[in-house]
């Protein structure tokens, strides 16, 4: 515990971001490559099916999945809203354990599970952005509530406009499978951007600093005659 009280929640969201879209963009590269998709426009899911893709695919998702369930319950903490709602913390459990099956479950292996749990991740953080952005709304900077209230509206939208494809396809002039990479895309892009803004609300916080350890006097030495400056960060003991 004491080496993940030195590591700025800052860094935790970044590399929840970068490792989510590292894992998306190499899973397409080498499924194009080895001729398993075409290049416009598969599905997210298409570019998990067939090795040597489907175990970057995998691996990859189920560790998205738990660093964005860690980066959901620090976030909750580190802007002291568990007063408010646990609505988000439940929201956050149930779209990372889904993420995780959409990665270990391929939607060749066992459609109707794929299926399923991709729907319910989507719902789950579309709904998600927009309650986290109104429980969070006096936490966050004005940047901030700019950036998360466009994504959260981006989100809504493209959720409603796919449920209601029979409507807009014709519209639009895609095909079905079309209409759905755009969906996956671009609602996938928008949860991982949405998420990824709240390094803008971090600044120095670390993983397990406590509201009692921001607050608290500082700690002396047993044989110090002065206080120490700062807070011991990296133990949860008398430093």
């Amino acid at each position: 515990m004491a080496v993940l009280n030195q590591i700025p929640l800052k860094i935790l969201i970044h590399t929840t971001a970068i490792e989510m879209l590292l894992t998306i963009l190499t899973c397409y590269t080498m499924a194009v490559y080895d001729g398993h998709v075409q290049p416009w426009l598969p599905t997210i899911s298409e570019c998990g099916v067939y090795p040597p893709e489907k175990y970057f695919f995998r691996y990859g998702f189920v560790i998205g999945a738990c660093l964005m369930a860690v980066q959901g319950v620090a976030t909750y903490y580190a802007l002291k809203s568990w007063a408010k709602s646990k609505t988000y913390l439940f929201l956050v459990s149930v779209a990372s354990f889904c993420l995780g099956l959409v990665g270990v479950v391929s939607m060749k292996e066992d459609g109707a599970v794929h299926n399923t749990t991709a729907v319910i991740f989507f719902l789950c953080s579309d709904v998600n952005m927009a309650l986290t952005t109104w429980h969070f709304w006096d936490s966050l900077t004005t940047s901030s509530r700019i950036v998360k209230t466009v994504f959260a509206l981006i989100g809504s939208t493209v959720f409603i406009v796919f449920h209601f494809q029979d409507a807009f396809l014709p519209l639009l002039g895609v095909s079905a499978s079309i209409y759905l990479a755009i969906f996956e895309w671009s609602n996938v892009l928008t949860i991982i951007f949405y998420y990824w803004s709240f390094s803008m609300d971090m600044y120095t916080l670390f993983l397990a600093l406590t509201d009692a350890e921001i607050s608290r006097p500082p700690l002396q030495h047993k044989n110090a005659t002065a206080p120490s400056p700062l807070p011991c960060l990296s133990q949860h003991v008398t430093c």
